[in-house]
């Protein structure tokens, strides 16, 4: 990544969201960071492991997986079903992410919470740079508070 940040307010929230298992806890510039995904024939969804590597730190692993919930919607499970649901279109060649709120899966049903009046919205995209290449970037923009979380970088695609 090129750089992962996030703002002094959302450094406040990141014990709660560590216990989660979401937004990555650390700042730096230039981290190494390594991204596995992959499908199981037995199980739906498609299941994410992002490994950041930052200087003089235990690498921060990020799992998640990522399920088909609606109309051009997926929804990113982390720990204990909680969720981010992302409206995805194409533009220019690019794939981006909209938020569409929170929820709390239980059972069955998805529960929406107001995670965004806490933390902000969440917007990603992914553009292409080659055909082995791609520049991607999300962050997260609270109405008061500003920019809360991002992180940006070029990725190259193996194997």
């Amino acid at each position: 990544m090129e750089s992962v940040s996030h703002s002094s307010f959302a450094k406040l929230l990141i014990p709660l969201t560590a216990i989660a298992g979401a937004l990555v806890p650390y700042r730096g510039k230039n981290v190494p960071v390594e991204v596995v995904n992959r499908s199981q024939t037995d199980k739906t969804g498609f299941f994410w492991q992002r490994t950041f590597f930052f200087p003089g730190k235990k690498p921060f692993v990020f799992r998640s997986v990522t399920h088909h919930t609606g109309e051009r919607e997926v929804t990113e499970y982390v720990r204990w079903g909680l969720g981010i649901r992302y409206k995805l279109s194409v533009k220019h060649g690019g794939l981006f992410h909209t938020d569409q709120g929170y929820v709390w899966k239980m059972g069955k049903r998805s529960i929406p919470l107001p995670v965004n009046l806490v933390i902000g919205k969440l917007y990603g995209e992914e553009m292409p740079v080659s055909d082995t290449e791609f520049a991607m970037k999300m962050e997260i923009v609270h109405p008061i508070f500003g920019q809360t979380f991002q992180y940006n970088g070029r990725f190259s695609i193996v194997g």
